[in-house]
C-alpha cells in the first residue's frame, strides 16, 4: 500500500474503537503517526500497542478545552508537529421533545458540536506553526434527515450542525487549513 501519508502527525477523537480505530489502522498503514485521543483510555492504549511506534493514546475529553489544548500539546512536542485532525467523537442520546431530559440533550449538544469547535480551536495554531494541514469533521447522511415520533430530536440538529462548522477563515488566509472535509460513513 503507498504511504499516502507519511511522516503526517494525525489526532483522531474518540479513536479507542469503531470507525475511529478503523480510521487509525489505516492511517497508520500508510505511514502516519497517530494519537488516539479518547475517554476510553485502556482501549485506547490498547489498540495503541497493537499499532505498535507509529500510534499513542491520550485521554481525551472532547467537551474539555484543556484535554484538546494537552492533546495537541502532546502532538507537537512528542511527535513534533499536527497535520491532520479526524473530529470522529459523537454520541446519540434519545432526546424527546415532550418529556425529554435537557441534560440528555445538552450533552449531545457538546459532545457533537462543541467538542467539534474545541477540536479545531486547539488544532489550528499547532497547523499553521506547521505550515498548515486538514481538518476532517465526520458528519452523518442522517444529518438532513427528520424522524418520526418523539425520538432522537438531537440527533438530526447537531448533525447539521457540525456540518455547518466551518474552519475560521481568518485561519485560512493564515496559511492553516488546506482544506475542510465533511464525511459521511455509509452503513
Amino acid at each position: 500500500m503507498a504511504e499516502r501519508f507519511a511522516n503526517k502527525v494525525i489526532l483522531i477523537s474518540r479513536a479507542a474503537r469503531g470507525q475511529g480505530a478503523d480510521e487509525a489502522r489505516r492511517f497508520v498503514a500508510e505511514g502516519a503517526r497517530v494519537v488516539l485521543g479518547d475517554v476510553l483510555v485502556e482501549e485506547s492504549e490498547a489498540l495503541a500497542a497493537e499499532l505498535g511506534a507509529h500510534a499513542s493514546s491520550i485521554a481525551l475529553d472532547v467537551t474539555s478545552p484543556e484535554t484538546w489544548d494537552h492533546a495537541v500539546r502532546t502532538a507537537t512536542e512528542r511527535i513534533g508537529g499536527l497535520d491532520v485532525l479526524v473530529n470522529n467523537a459523537g454520541i446519540v442520546l434519545g432526546t424527546p421533545i415532550i418529556g425529554g431530559d435537557v441534560d440528555d440533550y445538552l450533552r449531545v449538544i457538546m459532545v457533537n458540536q462543541v467538542g467539534v469547535y474545541l477540536g479545531m480551536r486547539a488544532a489550528a495554531p499547532a497547523m499553521i506553526e506547521r505550515g498548515g494541514g486538514s481538518i476532517v469533521n465526520i458528519s452523518s447522511i442522517s444529518a438532513g434527515e427528520g424522524h418520526r415520533g418523539p425520538v432522537q430530536t438531537s440527533y438530526p440538529r447537531w448533525r447539521r450542525g457540525r456540518e455547518r462548522r466551518k474552519p475560521d477563515l481568518r485561519a485560512r488566509r493564515r496559511g492553516c487549513i488546506s482544506h475542510k472535509t465533511d464525511r459521511h460513513p455509509q452503513p
